[in-house]
């Protein structure tokens, strides 16, 4: 399941829950630019558990992604 944004762009809504009850890693992510973000999605999507997601969202709070 994957949520939709105005923009049109879908985020798997697995991502999004992780990532607003990770207030660093919100933060991190929205600080990125439009090309940033599309890609740390399309990382998101490639994530096939739970544990593999929450990782991934806690990465982002470290700086970890790219």
């Amino acid at each position: 399941m994957e949520y939709q944004r105005e923009d049109g762009n879908e985020m798997p809504l697995g991502f999004c829950m992780l990532l607003a009850r990770d207030p660093r890693a919100m933060e991190a992510f929205t600080a990125m630019d439009r090309q940033q973000r599309s890609a740390v999605v399309e990382q998101s999507r490639a994530m096939h558990s739970r544990e593999d997601m929450e990782r991934f969202v806690q990465s982002l709070s470290s700086g970890n992604v790219f």
